[in-house]
């Protein structure tokens, strides 16, 4: 699965104090995607059809509807 690589890369070395290299490189893009689509959806904005998944009764699954939009917006990107 493509992530997007870092939502926030930076030169460790350089940027850190003490010029520590052994930094987590924090979250996925389309962690950061995922995350600002659910806000999106939590919010109440409409998403295209195919991108909502349903939970079994009918109601939406937003952590998924969250990344299939993610997944669109990494898509879109490398192009």
């Amino acid at each position: 699965m493509k992530d997007g690589g870092p939502a926030f890369p930076h030169d460790s070395i350089n940027q850190n104090p003490g010029g520590f290299a052994d930094c987590e490189p924090g979250m996925s893009l389309r962690q950061w995607y995922a995350g600002q689509a659910l806000i999106g959806l939590l919010l109440g904005a409409s998403v295209p059809t195919g991108y909502v998944k349903y939970l079994s009764g009918g109601h939406v699954d937003y952590p998924a509807t969250a990344h299939a939009i993610a997944d669109g917006m990494i898509a879109e990107g490398e192009k």
